[in-house]
């Protein structure tokens, strides 16, 4: 009688949980910051009003623009039926905008594109899929590169290796409660607070999972790519402090991009 109970018992539990990996539908926070983005932002909204996940809720935190963008904004407000969300005003820079959206964020996932960048449509919803089957961590796909509307280049890069590269943050969709336990971006970093952000969870042994599709598209010509000596200083500096090169080689490496820099002025 005991072991048919405790037979039964288990029974139950295993379709249970089943059930609620089956029908469980989590809230996902989109973040865009932006400012003065009048030009590209209507791009990266429709991709995040079009997705075919629809339990979704969008921040744009915007470094209150001069130009159309809050128009553009409050015209699109509508449309998401009170799941867009927005604040204009001063900020301290790209990564102070982002931390504020995860602060207002209460979404169980959080993904943030940039506001000249896009999704594809169904890019939530395989993280959603994904993060049922495996639970809190960070998941990364595919990035498209792209450059005056063609494709460059496609980017991934297992995050076992992220050391070498950052793919971007429009790749990479983080779980709320992994911010709440390791932290937000670094203010240290004007350009590579990303690539300092996931050093720190692989070095706390936060769990990634990779996800072998596209998932967004990255403009070339933002802050990173307009400053790409200034980016990989801060890289080279990251990988000294999380233990991936000597002091020796930083300093080599940091000596030779900005010679490259000097020169690149003298001789353009």
């Amino acid at each position: 009688m005991e072991l048919a109970l405790l037979r039964k018992r288990r029974t139950n539990k295993i379709v249970k949980r089943h059930t609620v990996v089956r029908i469980k539908n989590p809230l996902v926070s989109v973040i865009t910051v932006c400012r003065n983005a009048e030009k590209t932002i209507i791009k990266t909204i429709e991709s995040v009003l079009n997705q075919t996940y629809s339990n979704l809720e969008y921040f744009i935190i915007d470094g209150a623009s001069t130009d159309r963008t809050i128009a553009i904004i409050k015209q699109y407000e509508p449309k998401f039926k009170g799941r867009l969300h927005w604040i204009s005003e001063q900020d301290a820079g790209i990564y102070d905008a982002m931390n504020k959206g995860i602060r207002l964020a209460t979404g169980k996932i959080i993904g943030i594109i940039n506001s000249d960048d896009w999704y594809e449509l169904d890019a939530i919803e395989r993280i959603v899929k994904s993060y049922k089957e495996n639970g809190d961590g960070v998941y990364y796909g595919i990035l498209r590169v792209m450059e005056n509307g063609k494709e460059v280049m496609l980017k991934s890069i297992n995050y076992r290796f992220l050391y070498r590269d950052m793919v971007g943050h429009p790749a990479y969709f983080v779980a709320n409660k992994i911010y709440q336990s390791h932290g937000l971006f670094s203010l240290d970093y004007k350009i590579a607070s990303d690539y300092e952000l996931m050093m720190r969870f692989i070095q706390r042994s936060v769990r990634f999972v990779q996800i072998n599709f596209i998932l967004a598209n990255f403009n070339y010509g933002g802050a990173s790519s307009i400053y790409d000596i200034e980016t990989f200083i801060e890289y080279e500096k990251i990988r000294y402090i999380y233990g991936y090169i000597t002091k020796r080689k930083m300093e080599y490496l940091i000596f030779r991009l900005r010679l490259r820099k000097l020169l690149k002025f003298i001789i353009p």
